[in-house]
């Protein structure tokens, strides 16, 4: 079956075009718009996938501003 990659596919394609294609218009795609080495990014790493569970937002695994990973000082939390 592949529907896990059809949907990785899909969101990739969502992804750019969230990302990339603005990124590419504005003429900064040199620096952010996709997640490559030296590029500036903020993410949210989460455990499962939220186009298909939105509750997999409550389990977030680690968050990355500016490429840099932030360390909270309060504990992990489960929420739900």
């Amino acid at each position: 079956d592949n529907s896990d990659a059809r949907r990785r596919t899909d969101a990739d394609a969502g992804h750019s075009g969230c990302t990339r294609n603005p990124a590419a218009t504005l003429g900064v795609l040199s620096q952010t718009g996709s997640i490559e080495p030296g590029k500036a990014a903020d993410l949210l790493l989460v455990d499962g996938d939220p186009t298909a569970d939105i509750n997999a937002l409550r389990q977030v695994r680690a968050v990355f501003k500016q490429g840099k990973e932030v360390k909270s000082a309060r504990p992990a939390i489960a929420m739900g």
